[in-house]
């Protein structure tokens, strides 16, 4: 089966993320701790799949800082009572 070009750059680029040459950014990146398979997972996504985790991210940010100021609120009424 002959992969696409695009398939075929995305195939490239896997590799040099799991197997990266010695010495380079990438090995660099790897040895600080940096986990490259996450960066893979990215990558195999689609944008609209992305753009759709990066949404659902940003929903539940918001909810958790709805959360904090009503707790915040509600420990200063308790504070002041």
């Amino acid at each position: 089966m002959k992969l696409s070009p695009c398939q075929n750059n995305m195939s490239r680029a896997e590799e040099k993320l799991l197997h990266p040459p010695p010495g380079g950014r990438i090995e660099s990146a790897r040895a600080y701790g940096v986990d490259l398979t996450l960066l893979i997972e990215r990558l195999r996504k689609s944008p609209e799949e992305r753009v759709r985790d990066l949404q659902r991210a940003i929903n539940d940010l918001e909810a958790m800082r709805g959360r904090a100021r009503q707790q915040h609120s509600t420990d200063d009424a308790e504070y002041h009572a």
